[in-house]
């Protein structure tokens, strides 16, 4: 438990360290992080024999990120060029990439010879929108007037929940939720971590 408050508290330094620096910075993290998650995915569905397109999935990924940071480049960030980038990654013409790949994923698919089946353009989309299209949203709201504490608000939110739901697990949970994919999870912890994170929210708010 020691090692696991640990980590938590040197992850919230980090992560409050990167979310005061420039909306640019948390941009390139997203990034950053969205290409780890997507070779992660990746990894874990090779297992399955299940083949994404890793290089398709990276280059979604900078779109996707660089649409919601683009479109609200603050003109102090780049004075000589805030307006040109603005232009440019904030322009509708990028949702033509995203129409070319998925051209590109269904010719792999029709002339791939089996080597790509639909199955693997699936988890490919699947993992586009599960990693950097979601995560794309802190960037957006990173951008808006009050963003740092929109973003801290999911943060705070998710650390109680999961606090909470420890202690109350530990201490008094006995009645197991779903235990064939987490054998530890009870609903009593399940409850104290809704509760702790409403009356957290409360304080917060």
């Amino acid at each position: 438990m020691l090692i696991r408050i640990i980590s938590g508290i040197v992850g919230l330094t980090i992560l409050a360290a990167l979310l005061l620096l420039p909306a640019s910075i948390t941009a390139v993290t997203v990034l950053a992080a969205s290409i780890i998650g997507l070779y992660e995915f990746s990894k874990a569905l090779r297992k399955k024999d299940i083949h994404t397109d890793l290089p398709v999935s990276i280059v979604s990924a900078f779109i996707i990120v660089a649409k919601a940071y683009g479109s609200s480049i603050p003109e102090n960030t780049f004075p000589a060029l805030a307006d040109a980038l603005r232009k440019i990654f904030g322009a509708n013409y990028l949702n033509a990439f995203l129409y070319i790949i998925i051209v590109y994923l269904f010719c792999r698919i029709i002339f791939g010879k089996g080597k790509f089946s639909i199955n693997d353009m699936a988890y490919t989309f699947l993992g586009i929108v599960f990693v950097p299209f979601l995560l794309s949203f802190a960037v957006a709201a990173r951008t808006l007037e009050r963003g740092f504490q929109y973003i801290w608000l999911v943060v705070i939110g998710a650390v109680a929940t999961d606090t909470f739901a420890y202690f109350t697990g530990v201490s008094i949970g006995k009645t197991k939720i779903i235990p064939h994919i987490s054998p530890k999870k009870t609903v009593e912890g399940s409850v104290g971590g809704i509760i702790g994170c409403i009356l957290v929210m409360m304080l917060y708010g």
